[in-house]
């Protein structure tokens, strides 16, 4: 599923640059990925050395952004293996969007694709839980000890400054970061805290990528409008409510997730779009 996913990619974004990160997989996934970043000379392939896992992605994530901020991309957009970039056309409304509304991070906001607002209650909660110098982390399955105070609460005073609320952000699955908010990121020390022992952390990835994006004084954009038709279709949960016939008629740039059995079926009978030319 990775590397298909990655064939999506490149072909919707053919000159892009695309940067993977492997989570020390033992399945064989990332002897996969190395056989298709050989045969594809715009891949950057990394691997961690031990498995950050599901509680640890923030780790992971910022690991890959700080990899990527030594080259001064314009834009960069985050998604995970199951997530669809389909087409262009995504890139061409984030740019719009930044262009409008300045630098920042754009995705699933305030508004669902489905048009219903979003709630920010349990990321406000566990930011809350998490300043706490000490207590356990249940998450995923996992329970851990953490002590000491958070890395990243030395930016939660300027992220307040720019109007920011606990816990809001853009969906994870796949969002969109502008080029000169990575490289203020990078400048404040944020992309740092990847080297930071965050395993153990309540906030979650998205929320925490939300809290640095307004600690730097950037927006946090929807990427779709709640009186059209939704552009992106990411949501936390399957089932996805959508077929493939459905997406490509909507016009729908990007979905997520895509797991299980259904994931399986949409994403073959998109697979034959692939063999369309995409003009950038």
């Amino acid at each position: 599923m990775a590397v298909e996913v990655l064939e999506f990619a490149a072909h919707a974004l053919p000159a892009a640059t695309i940067f993977v990160l492997d989570d020390a997989t033992s399945d064989g996934t990332y002897d996969e990925l190395k056989r298709y970043a050989e045969r594809r000379s715009e891949v950057h392939l990394s691997r961690n050395s031990v498995p950050n896992g599901f509680i640890g992605l923030s780790r992971s994530v910022l690991r890959v952004l700080h990899e990527a901020s030594g080259t001064p991309f314009d834009l960069i957009i985050k998604f995970d293996p199951d997530a669809l970039l389909i087409h262009a056309a995504y890139v061409e409304r984030i740019w719009a969007l930044f262009q409008e509304q300045g630098p920042g991070m754009a995705g699933s906001y305030r508004i669902s694709a489905d048009g219903k607002h979003r709630d920010f209650s349990p990321h406000r909660r566990d930011v809350l839980l998490d300043i706490p110098p000490i207590g356990v982390t249940r998450r995923g399955g996992w329970n851990a000890l953490r002590v000491g105070w958070p890395a990243y609460i030395r930016y939660l005073p300027a992220a307040l400054r720019n109007g920011y609320q606990l816990g809001e952000h853009c969906l994870g699955g796949m969002y969109a970061l502008h080029g000169a908010t990575v490289q203020a990121l990078r400048t404040s020390g944020f992309l740092d805290l990847h080297r930071q022992p965050l395993n153990a952390r309540l906030v979650a990835e998205d929320a925490l990528v939300a809290l640095g994006v307004k600690s730097v004084g950037h927006a946090l954009i929807d990427a779709n409008n709640p009186k059209t038709t939704p552009f992106t279709w990411v949501q936390y949960r399957p089932p996805f409510p959508l077929s493939a016939a459905e997406i490509l008629q909507h016009g729908i740039a990007a979905v997520h997730p895509l797991k299980g059995e259904q994931g399986r079926e949409i994403r073959a009978a998109l697979r034959p779009n692939l063999e369309t030319p995409v003009h950038v």
